[in-house]
């Protein structure tokens, strides 16, 4: 894809420049191109260099590698944050759904949850806590 102000040849050129810029300094964001090639973002943007579908598919590849990458690196992790990081990423609906502990399936009726009949609030729970802890120490 040439602009017809710029000859083939040289547009050519640039994108390869793009190109190899984006993989020698692994650029996963076209804006980063310019300041590793040596021609301004203007430039590159006028004559739809940014834009070739050449370009576009390399940093869509290097953005893949990056997170595969990534992502082998959480499970092979000790960090069980990482750990369960990647297994959200690779998990089916049921497997998070086992994971969520909020998770609230919505059925359309509407049902009483009596479960919460006989909670105490949390204030009501450490004023408890405080008493047992002062009867305690009396003894």
């Amino acid at each position: 894809m040439s602009n017809k102000l710029m000859p083939q040849e040289q547009y050519e050129k640039l994108v390869e420049e793009c190109l190899c810029a984006i993989k020698t300094n692994h650029i996963v964001f076209k804006n980063y191109i310019p300041a590793f090639v040596g021609v301004s973002r203007s430039t590159l943007h006028k004559f739809g260099i940014l834009y070739d579908e050449r370009i576009l598919t390399a940093l869509k590849d290097l953005r893949i590698l990056v997170k595969l990458n990534s992502i082998q690196k959480w499970v092979k992790s000790d960090n069980a944050t990482l750990n369960i990081a990647a297994f959200r990423l690779m998990a089916t609906p049921e497997e998070l759904e086992k994971l969520t502990l909020n998770h609230q399936k919505n059925t359309g009726a509407i049902e009483h949850d009596h479960r919460h009949e006989h909670t105490v609030s949390f204030s009501d729970l450490m004023a408890e806590c405080r008493r047992i802890r002062h009867e305690t120490r009396k003894q």
